[in-house]
């Protein structure tokens, strides 16, 4: 575990910012500038513009804080491991692993 305290509510963004450039200024890594033209070229134009506004996940639920939606998708994201047993959740509920975690979460949320 870190040894280091967690930043305070106001400075998430700015911390992971500046821990991205940390760790990837110490690791050498540069952007291929050509490749990511070339990937943005090679993109369906109608999709894109069809998807570019839709941001991340959104569920149906009133957080009482930003701290509560967090924690509600970063479990979501820990539970996705479960997606390795996506053949035995569809024996069991016809579902997949992504659908009954959705489910679980949602559920733990309501109650």
């Amino acid at each position: 575990m870190s040894s280091s305290p967690l930043p305070s509510t106001t400075d998430y963004i700015a911390a992971t910012r500046s821990s991205c450039l940390e760790v990837s200024t110490a690791l050498n890594l540069l952007p291929d500038i050509p490749s990511i033209d070339a990937f943005l070229l090679s993109l369906d134009h109608a999709t894109f513009s069809r998807l570019c506004t839709q941001h991340g996940l959104s569920f149906p639920l009133r957080f009482p804080t930003p701290t509560a939606e967090i924690n509600f998708l970063s479990i979501l994201a820990l539970l996705n491991a479960f997606s390795a047993y996506r053949g035995a959740f569809h024996r069991a509920t016809g579902m997949g692993a992504y659908q009954n975690v959705v489910r679980l979460l949602m559920g733990m949320y309501i109650s």
